[in-house]
């Protein structure tokens, strides 16, 4: 009970942050070009507490996994100087991207931090530990780096651990560096390992990242890279695809990543959360960004298609469009939750 409490409670903090940046960079962007701010909230609707500052609403709501800034006609409701549907297309566009582009810069301060004064454990495939009697124990030995499971090469204990769950119950090849020789190994990987032991029986070792500035620069950058690779990777057919993986994680999936990162932090100190928090601002730049209703990039392909055509859609088929995808939104969350809530009872 515990654990999930923690969860919970880091992960609407990480949510209400990271949403907070990037309602800010519509706010400060639609400040900015003269557009009047109706709403500022942090959460959704009912409404706790507001208070009013000038001509803007500044609102905590109950529902705490979002937040909206509302601008006076941004759903073609009104045509006066101050509102959003009243300013030129490339002011329109440059609010609606102004939050993506706050969750990037968010994303790449904390990598950067990361890697300079809070460094994380490294996933490194090196053996720190081998369990007497399991299928490790006649094989591996402390010090061994694993670099492919069965030819499929492998560079952290995650890819290591997916590659061998796909061969349970099978002989299965282990490519290792022992003292500057590489050898090739045989183990079975056993589909019911004793609690604790895995389904070969090793440990992996933990490296820590410590960079100077250049070198943390070097990384920082490197990590938007490493993003769209992964986005990539979507799209082609898995190596394989262990009982219950996925590639999609959802809000509870967030939640248990998170309070495993708080619960870590004696142990491992604080850049394990700073990183997981990069990654989650980094995805929601991403994600916000899709040409797809109801999403900043929805709302931007709106804008280019109107300036394309030369005249705007009407508001009304436009809102039409977007709670359609917001309904669709919605459902998949839906599905995903199930998904990571099934994986939570199971252990996965």
């Amino acid at each position: 009970m515990g654990f999930v409490l923690i969860s919970v409670l880091s992960f609407i903090i990480l949510i209400l942050v990271l949403v907070g940046v990037h309602e800010l960079g519509h706010f400060a962007t639609a400040r900015f070009f003269g557009i009047r701010v109706q709403e500022f909230g942090f959460g959704f609707p009912p409404r706790l507490k507001a208070w009013r500052r000038g001509e803007t609403l500044y609102s905590i709501n109950a529902i705490p996994l979002g937040g909206f800034v509302r601008m006076e006609g941004e759903n073609g409701d009104s045509e006066a100087p101050a509102s959003f549907g009243a300013k030129p297309a490339w002011q329109r566009a440059l609010v609606l991207s102004a939050g993506a582009f706050m969750n990037l810069l968010c994303a790449l301060l904390l990598f950067f931090l990361v890697y300079t004064i809070a460094p994380i454990p490294l996933d490194v495939p090196r053996v720190s530990a081998v369990q007497p009697g399991s299928p490790a124990a006649s094989t591996l030995q402390i010090g061994d780096v694993i670099q492919a499971v069965n030819g499929t090469a492998a560079n952290s204990q995650s890819e290591v651990h997916t590659l061998i769950l796909c061969s349970v119950g099978k002989p299965t090849t282990l490519q290792v560096e022992r003292h500057g020789q590489v050898l090739q190994v045989q183990v079975t990987p056993r589909a019911h390992p004793p609690a604790g032991q895995g389904a070969v029986g090793f440990q992996g070792s933990i490296d820590w990242s410590r960079n100077d500035a250049l070198q943390a620069l070097g990384k920082t950058i490197q990590e938007p890279v490493n993003f769209v690779h992964a986005i990539g990777t979507l799209f082609r057919p898995p190596l394989c695809s262990p009982p219950g993986s996925s590639d999609v994680t959802g809000p509870v999936g967030i939640a248990r990543a998170t309070g495993d990162a708080a619960n870590a932090v004696h142990d491992l100190g604080i850049g394990p959360v700073l990183y997981l928090t990069a990654l989650v601002s980094l995805n929601l730049a991403f994600v916000n960004l899709l040409p797809f209703p109801a999403l900043d990039g929805g709302r931007l392909l709106f804008v280019v298609i109107g300036v394309a055509r030369r005249r705007r859609i009407s508001a009304a088929r436009e809102g039409l469009i977007h709670l359609l995808g917001m309904l669709i939104l919605l459902a998949f969350v839906v599905l995903v939750t199930g998904h990571d809530i099934t994986n939570w009872l199971q252990g996965r």
